[in-house]
């Protein structure tokens, strides 16, 4: 997020999802442009993404870029880019 310290592994993400609600974000919603599989172990995917406020008022707009990596027969999230939009 915009002003925030990177966020590295999966534990690392819950309190970082916690500060977004302690600041009134509580919505979240993802559009997904594309997302493609170019590979047996990679896949990829792209689109907007908007956290607002519980009364639906848009705060932080936004793009993302989604690299995921097979992992035991499974596609796990490996590099995500954020991008506010101004």
């Amino acid at each position: 997020m915009p002003g925030q310290p990177v966020v590295k592994g999966r534990e690392a993400l819950k309190p970082a999802a916690a500060g977004l609600m302690a600041e009134g974000l509580t919505k979240l919603k993802i559009t997904f442009e594309e997302a493609v599989i170019t590979g047996p172990e990679w896949a990829f995917s792209r689109g907007k993404v908007t956290f607002s406020t519980a009364d639906g008022t848009p705060a932080i707009k936004g793009r993302f870029h989604v690299a995921y990596k097979k992992v035991q027969g499974q596609f796990l999230l490996h590099i995500d880019l954020f991008n506010t939009l101004e």
